[in-house]
C-alpha cells in the first residue's frame, strides 16, 4: 500500500529543478541560435543590396558602351578612366573618385556618382580592344573590372569583384 501512496505524491524538488535547468539551457542554446541567425540575414542582406548597387553601376556603363557611337581611353586619367560617345552624341567619362564612381557628361562641369557611399569601389580598370582597321574579323570590346568592398570599416567587410565584356552594337564604331 505504501507503494501507491508514494507514486501519487507527484515530483520531488531535485526532478523539478533539474527539469527546469534542462530546459533553461536548451531555451538559451534556441535563442542564442535565433540572434546568431538575424544577424547573419542582415549581414546577407547588406551585401546583396551593395552587390546590387554595384551591378547597377556595371549594367549602366555596359549598356551606354553598348549603344553608343564609340569608345576610347581618356589621356587624362588612364585606365581608371573611360570615355564613350553615348547614344545621344554626347560623351560621358567615368572615374573613380574617393572610393565612388562618378559620371560626367563633357562639357557639363558637374560628375554624379552612380555608386552609393556604402559601398567603396577600391578599382574600376578599363581595357578596350580596338577594331583592327585592316580587317572586319575584329570586333571592338571594352572590358570592365570592378572591384569594391561593402562595409569596409567593420569586422565584417566583403570584397565584390564584377567583370565583364561590352561590344558596341555598331559595327565599326572605332
Amino acid at each position: 500500500m505504501e507503494l501507491c501512496n508514494m507514486r501519487n505524491q507527484g515530483f520531488s524538488l531535485i526532478e523539478i529543478i533539474v527539469a527546469v535547468g534542462l530546459f533553461t539551457v536548451v531555451a538559451m542554446l534556441a535563442v542564442g541560435s535565433l540572434f546568431i541567425l538575424t544577424s547573419a540575414e542582415k549581414r546577407v542582406a547588406s551585401v546583396q543590396s551593395n552587390q546590387d548597387n554595384m551591378r547597377f553601376a556595371m549594367e549602366l556603363m555596359s549598356r551606354e558602351i553598348r549603344t553608343g557611337d564609340g569608345a576610347f581611353y581618356s589621356d587624362l586619367c588612364g585606365a581608371s578612366c573611360f570615355e564613350a560617345k553615348i547614344g545621344t552624341g554626347e560623351t560621358v567619362r567615368y572615374t573613380l573618385d574617393t572610393g565612388r564612381i562618378m559620371r560626367q557628361i563633357i562639357g557639363d562641369p558637374l560628375a554624379h556618382a552612380i555608386t552609393g557611399p556604402e559601398v567603396s569601389i577600391e578599382k574600376l580598370n578599363f581595357a578596350l580592344r580596338a577594331a583592327n582597321p585592316y580587317s572586319d574579323d575584329i570586333q571592338a570590346h571594352v572590358t570592365i573590372v570592378l572591384e569594391g568592398v561593402a562595409q569596409k570599416d567593420t569586422p565584417n567587410a566583403v570584397t565584390l569583384n564584377l567583370q565583364t565584356s561590352v561590344t558596341p552594337l555598331r559595327i565599326n564604331a572605332y
